[in-house]
């Protein structure tokens, strides 16, 4: 993409749609975590928890898995890629990715668990 006939736009429109999914995901969840109650409950510990033990088990199944060298078709049209597509490949890519989606689920439960007020 940083290579390719439109890599500043592209490369933008990709970021931006990373980085929207990600902050859709986070918002998603501290609405969710803010219904839970305190942060510092064993529910939340709970979660937490297992969120790690699910993120190390993502991992070893990926690094066992992995494979050989092809480039995958949809990989090779990036080069030719406009910015619209890449901000929805970004935001495609990241709401797929399985360690976003962990992350943002931590974040987002520990966030709405403080019970913020003052932001209204």
């Amino acid at each position: 993409m940083l290579l390719g006939k439109h890599a500043r736009t592209t490369s933008i429109g990709f970021a931006v749609g990373w980085v929207l999914d990600i902050v859709i995901a986070t918002t998603i969840f501290v609405f969710l975590g803010g219904t839970m109650g305190d942060s510092t409950s064993t529910g939340d510990a709970w979660i937490k928890l297992g969120l790690g033990i699910l993120l190390l088990i993502v991992g070893l199944r990926r690094w066992r898995g992995r494979g050989g060298e092809h480039t995958p078709k949809w990989m090779r049209a990036i080069d030719e890629m406009r910015p619209p597509t890449a901000l929805e490949l970004g935001f495609a890519l990241s709401a797929i990715n399985p360690e976003n989606l962990i992350m943002c689920v931590a974040a987002g439960v520990s966030i709405g668990g403080k019970g913020i007020s003052g932001l209204g």
